[in-house]
Protein backbone atom coordinates (compact mmCIF):
# COMPACT_ATOMS: atom_id res chain seq x y z
CA UNK A 1 0.00 0.00 0.00
CA UNK A 2 2.72 1.96 0.97
CA UNK A 3 4.33 1.98 -2.81
CA UNK A 4 0.91 2.57 -4.28
CA UNK A 5 0.47 6.23 -2.21
CA UNK A 6 4.10 6.86 -4.01
CA UNK A 7 3.18 6.06 -7.05
CA UNK A 8 -0.11 8.45 -6.96
CA UNK A 9 2.37 11.01 -5.05
CA UNK A 10 4.87 10.90 -8.09
CA UNK A 11 2.03 11.07 -10.66
CA UNK A 12 0.61 13.99 -9.15
CA UNK A 13 4.08 16.36 -8.59
CA UNK A 14 5.12 15.36 -12.16
CA UNK A 15 1.41 16.68 -13.67
CA UNK A 16 2.16 19.86 -11.50
CA UNK A 17 5.96 20.04 -12.73
CA UNK A 18 4.45 19.95 -16.07
CA UNK A 19 1.39 22.59 -15.09
CA UNK A 20 3.87 24.79 -14.33
CA UNK A 21 6.32 24.63 -17.16
CA UNK A 22 3.01 25.12 -19.42
CA UNK A 23 2.03 27.86 -17.37
CA UNK A 24 5.89 30.00 -18.85
CA UNK A 25 5.77 33.11 -20.28
CA UNK A 26 8.20 31.41 -23.13
CA UNK A 27 10.12 28.43 -23.78
CA UNK A 28 13.06 27.17 -25.96
CA UNK A 29 12.19 25.44 -29.05
CA UNK A 30 14.62 22.65 -28.40
CA UNK A 31 12.36 22.12 -25.03
CA UNK A 32 9.09 22.06 -26.55
CA UNK A 33 10.40 19.82 -28.87
CA UNK A 34 11.51 17.38 -26.23
CA UNK A 35 8.11 18.01 -24.45
CA UNK A 36 6.27 15.60 -27.18
CA UNK A 37 8.25 12.17 -25.47
CA UNK A 38 8.15 13.59 -22.14
CA UNK A 39 3.74 13.95 -22.56
CA UNK A 40 3.95 10.74 -23.67
CA UNK A 41 5.85 9.45 -20.47
CA UNK A 42 3.36 11.20 -18.34
CA UNK A 43 0.71 9.67 -20.12
CA UNK A 44 2.03 6.27 -20.24
CA UNK A 45 2.50 6.85 -16.30
CA UNK A 46 -0.92 7.84 -15.47
CA UNK A 47 -2.16 4.84 -17.72
CA UNK A 48 -0.40 2.27 -15.03
CA UNK A 49 -0.60 4.40 -11.82
CA UNK A 50 -3.98 5.70 -12.44
CA UNK A 51 -5.76 2.68 -14.19
CA UNK A 52 -9.50 2.83 -14.49
CA UNK A 53 -11.22 -0.97 -14.49
CA UNK A 54 -14.87 1.10 -15.59
CA UNK A 55 -16.12 3.37 -17.81
CA UNK A 56 -13.66 4.65 -20.81
CA UNK A 57 -10.44 4.56 -19.46
CA UNK A 58 -8.43 7.42 -20.19
CA UNK A 59 -9.89 7.43 -24.05
CA UNK A 60 -11.35 10.76 -24.08
CA UNK A 61 -10.15 13.80 -25.97
CA UNK A 62 -8.66 15.70 -23.09
CA UNK A 63 -6.23 12.55 -22.28
CA UNK A 64 -5.50 12.50 -26.33
CA UNK A 65 -4.87 15.93 -26.24
CA UNK A 66 -2.24 16.18 -24.54
CA UNK A 67 0.18 14.47 -27.42
CA UNK A 68 -0.52 17.67 -29.58
CA UNK A 69 0.53 19.94 -26.80
CA UNK A 70 4.03 20.57 -28.05
CA UNK A 71 2.84 21.04 -32.00
CA UNK A 72 0.28 23.20 -31.18
CA UNK A 73 3.18 25.19 -28.95
CA UNK A 74 5.11 25.34 -31.90
CA UNK A 75 2.72 26.44 -34.39
CA UNK A 76 0.74 29.27 -31.89
CA UNK A 77 3.35 29.83 -29.52
CA UNK A 78 3.64 28.97 -25.35
CA UNK A 79 -0.03 28.05 -23.99
CA UNK A 80 -0.20 30.78 -21.59
CA UNK A 81 -0.83 32.83 -24.89
CA UNK A 82 -3.23 30.81 -26.28
CA UNK A 83 -7.11 31.87 -25.34
CA UNK A 84 -9.48 29.34 -26.87
CA UNK A 85 -12.56 30.31 -24.21
CA UNK A 86 -14.48 32.56 -26.67
CA UNK A 87 -14.69 29.35 -29.36
CA UNK A 88 -15.65 27.20 -26.62
CA UNK A 89 -19.35 29.15 -26.53
CA UNK A 90 -20.01 28.24 -29.94
CA UNK A 91 -20.55 24.57 -29.35
CA UNK A 92 -22.86 24.63 -26.23
CA UNK A 93 -26.00 24.35 -27.78
CA UNK A 94 -24.66 21.77 -29.85
CA UNK A 95 -23.41 19.60 -26.24
CA UNK A 96 -27.04 20.22 -24.48
CA UNK A 97 -28.77 19.00 -27.40
CA UNK A 98 -26.83 16.24 -27.73
CA UNK A 99 -27.78 15.00 -24.37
Amino acid sequence: ERAFIKDWIMLLESMLQMEAWLKLPEILVFKVQCFEIKVRELMALENVIGKQSTGTGFRTFNFHAAVHLSDDSLYFGVPNHVNSSSNEMHHKPDKTAAL
